[in-house]
C-alpha cells in the first residue's frame, strides 16, 4: 500500500491522521482493507435483478435475509444479503454495486470456476 503524503490518499487501502502518535514522517496511519471482489448472477428479467454469484441458490431473498438496492438509472436491482457472502461483507457487496446504469461484473463473463452460474438460455 502507498500513500501520497501530499493528498493522504492511499491505494489499497485507508489513512487516517494520527494527531502525531504515530512514528510515520507523514502523521497519517494506514489501515489496510482486504479488497474483495464480488461477482453478480442475473437472477430475472423483469425487473433485472442480480444477486451476488456465490449466494446459494436456496438463499432467501426477503426482507429479514437482506435487502433490494435499485440502480435508478438502469432499474437493476440488486440483492444485498445481510450476512454477506464468502469472504465479501454486507458492505464489499453493497460497494460492488455498480452505478449510474454500469452493468455489473457477471461471474459468467469471467468464466469462474467452482461457482455454479449457468448461462441463461435464450427464449
Amino acid at each position: 500500500t502507498t500513500v501520497d503524503e501530499d493528498s493522504g490518499q492511499g491505494e489499497g487501502g485507508s489513512v487516517a491522521p494520527t494527531n502525531g502518535s504515530s512514528d510515520s514522517e507523514s502523521g497519517y496511519a494506514i489501515r489496510a482493507i482486504e479488497l474483495v471482489q464480488v461477482l453478480w448472477r442475473k437472477v430475472d428479467d423483469h425487473p433485472v435483478s442480480y444477486v451476488p454469484a456465490e449466494l446459494d441458490r436456496t438463499h432467501p431473498t426477503g426482507a429479514n435475509d437482506g435487502e433490494w438496492i435499485i440502480d435508478h438509472q438502469s432499474g437493476a436491482n440488486f440483492f444485498v444479503p445481510f450476512e454477506g457472502v464468502g469472504k465479501a461483507t454486507y458492505d464489499h457487496v453493497l460497494a460492488s454495486i455498480p452505478t449510474n446504469g454500469q452493468t455489473p461484473q457477471l461471474a459468467k463473463d469471467l468464466n469462474v470456476a467452482g461457482l455454479d452460474v449457468p448461462t441463461p438460455s435464450p427464449n
